[in-house]
């Protein structure tokens, strides 16, 4: 065998989040990219144990009315986050946002903390 190479690494297995919008739009996006977003990983945490994927829905009452549209802008900020954090490239690229979704993203960010 080459060195290095004596035994086939161990790789983790992957974990999703289901996130569901109240229009019942669902995105699967990786845990540790949902994770930077501190309500999705106190939900996360406080529903299920580790190594479990999970599913989490703004379809229900007492949680705000989040859009596909906005969840799908709220998931690509996080990759983009994900992506730049600690990045070597200073400074990033703006991240973009269609006018028309400035405030209701703002809210949503706001309730979301991310």
């Amino acid at each position: 065998m080459l060195p290095g190479l004596d035994s086939p690494k161990k790789e983790e297995p992957f974990e999703f989040v289901k996130l569901v919008s109240c229009d019942g739009h669902e995105f699967f996006c990786d845990k540790h990219v949902a994770m930077q977003c501190e309500l999705f990983k106190k939900m996360c945490e406080s529903e299920l144990s580790e190594g479990q994927n999970s599913e989490l829905s703004f379809q229900v009452e007492g949680k705000p009315a989040i859009t596909g549209r906005l969840l799908e802008k709220v998931i690509e900020y996080l990759y983009w986050k994900f992506k730049y954090t600690d990045c070597k490239k200073w400074p990033p690229p703006d991240f973009p946002i269609e006018d028309d979704l400035v405030m209701d993203l703002t809210l949503v960010a706001g309730y979301l903390d991310c």
